[in-house]
């Protein structure tokens, strides 16, 4: 707890005492990747790396996946935002960190249908630029182009 906000580490694996976090040598390196989620007035962000579906179902066995904005994990790509956490969150915004014209080609499109077919608004770096997420005190969220920011 960081004031009135919670910090949660989900992955990779913390040890039992739930200080240190370690890999897990069975899993790839996205899926070993750091997955967080911020809480702050009754809502809740959840920050995916790259997790792909792999470790996506490791948090969904937590029951840790709602939330009301997502960083999809994985650039969007086609082995991340599996259908079961793409329900679970109930996201009403989605944010894809990628770059324009990137050599693979994220996010895939199925993803982003995804996302928008669950009723997320999805906001994607290689078209809108930065991103800005804020919650207020009153649990309001906005999500916007940082360009268009006023704290800008």
């Amino acid at each position: 707890m960081v004031g009135a906000t919670t910090v949660r580490v989900h992955a990779p694996i913390l040890d039992d005492d739930r200080t240190r976090a370690r890999a897990d040598p069975v899993r790839s390196a996205n899926d070993n990747s750091l997955v967080v989620s911020i809480g702050y007035a009754g809502r809740r962000a959840l920050l995916l790396g790259d997790a792909e579906v792999e470790a996506e179902a490791a948090l969904l066995a937590e029951h840790a996946a709602r939330a009301e904005v997502v960083k999809v994990g994985h650039h969007g790509s086609r082995t991340s935002s599996g259908p079961a956490l793409v329900a679970a969150t109930g996201a009403a915004i989605a944010v894809i960190s990628c770059g324009r014209g990137n050599r693979f080609g994220f996010p895939d499109d199925e993803v982003v249908a995804r996302w928008e077919a669950a009723g997320a608004t999805v906001l994607r770096t290689d078209q809108d630029g930065a991103i800005v997420v804020t919650i207020d005190a009153g649990g309001g969220i906005e999500a916007m182009p940082w360009a268009s920011s006023p704290s800008r």
